[in-house]
């Protein structure tokens, strides 16, 4: 049995649809991230830096919204890549931050931060590998910060298989996001072609008395 993920698609609503998830983003989703962001970040962050980041990451929204009313939603062109890549920048900055500032709890939600930003690049720009890798550049700079200074630490203690577990963390990045030279798939379609249906061999017809 073979499933239509479109048919699933059509029927669910457009929130549902995997090629219209993100290409049309809701309103309450920007506002409930940057909601628990303020929440985590309060007890540890200036209120002055706080509130100019919230400040931005409206600003984009509305940008964004602004940007999506003009066609389908959001293009993989200019004006497109230009949200994407001042989301992805102010979602790394502020990840960087509750790394600098907070301890184990901020520290952890800033790596859900991070994942969470770049499922939203990936499923917006899964077309194009290179605009994908571009918008990611925020993260992969504050996962090498991060990972340079825990290299740097394990070398002072003198822990050298310690000092092997950043650059594994960066191959993981590198192995999984390199691209290659087949296409990407796409939500739709995936990588399964179709079949060709199977031919019965020709031969003398049997009756069925039955």
């Amino acid at each position: 049995m073979r499933i239509s993920w479109k048919g699933l698609a059509s029927r669910a609503g457009p929130n549902l649809a995997p090629n219209q998830l993100l290409a049309q983003p809701a309103l309450w989703r920007r506002l409930t991230v940057v909601a628990l962001v303020a929440i985590v970040a309060l007890p540890i962050v200036p209120p002055v830096m706080m509130a100019g980041g919230v400040v931005c990451y409206l600003l984009i929204t509305l940008v964004e919204r602004l940007v999506a009313r003009r066609g389908d939603g959001l293009r993989s062109d200019a004006a497109g890549l230009a949200v994407t890549f001042s989301l992805s920048a102010l979602n790394a900055w502020a990840a960087a931050m509750l790394i600098v500032m907070g301890d184990g709890g901020p520290r952890l939600f800033a790596i859900a931060l991070i994942g969470f930003s770049a499922v939203n690049i990936l499923l917006r720009l899964y077309a194009s590998p290179k605009l994908f890798l571009a918008a990611l550049t925020p993260h992969a700079a504050v996962l090498c910060w991060v990972t340079w200074g825990l290299f740097e630490r394990y070398a002072a203690e003198g822990d050298a298989l310690k000092m092997l577990t950043p650059p594994a963390v960066l191959l993981i990045y590198v192995i999984l996001l390199a691209p290659r030279a087949r296409t990407w798939p796409t939500p739709c379609t995936g990588w399964s072609p179709r079949r060709p249906p199977r031919r019965r061999p020709a031969g003398p017809s049997r009756t069925s008395w039955r």
